[in-house]
């Protein structure tokens, strides 16, 4: 069985062995240039690319983004009362 993408899905992998599939691309740590797939790794896909993934800080602990903006805006409240 080839482990390219862009063979696999023209194999009917998808109807066949879907849970084969899935874990070459439930981590999403690599985009094929030519087809737009993505895959765990990078030997997946025709053309791979690296992906960058950004993280927010705020928002993995639960705070909204302009928490320390409302928190200053209160105490100034606060201290004008």
């Amino acid at each position: 069985m080839s482990k390219r993408l862009c063979k696999l899905v023209g194999s009917d992998i998808l109807e066949d062995d879907l849970k084969s599939y899935i874990k070459l691309v439930n981590k999403l740590a690599y985009v094929c240039k030519k087809c737009g797939r993505v895959a765990n790794n990078e030997e997946n896909l025709c053309k791979p690319k690296k992906l960058k993934v950004k993280v927010d800080k705020k928002k993995l602990k639960g705070e909204p983004e302009n928490e320390k903006e409302k928190v200053k805006e209160k105490v100034k409240e606060v201290k004008e009362e």
